[in-house]
């Protein structure tokens, strides 16, 4: 059972990140990403070129690719 509603990508390939907040002050979210058939690696970091940045200065320009292969 959901306990929020998040709309989620026609296709079956894609992946959720939870961001967690660092204080009380912050908030946090959610990140759905589609690995649509022309989309198979996703790009992580501070770098202007990432699918999803994040502004963090303990963060690397690329500091991670999570890639889609073989259905996996």
């Amino acid at each position: 059972m959901d306990l929020i509603h998040i709309p989620r990508p026609a296709t079956d390939n894609y992946m959720m990140l939870e961001a967690i907040a660092k204080d009380r002050k912050s908030s946090g979210g959610v990140h759905i990403i589609s690995l649509a058939k022309n989309k198979n690696v996703i790009k992580l970091g501070r770098g202007s070129d990432s699918d999803i940045r994040i502004s963090d200065i303990s963060v690397s320009r690329c500091h991670a690719i999570i890639s889609f292969r073989n259905n996996s």
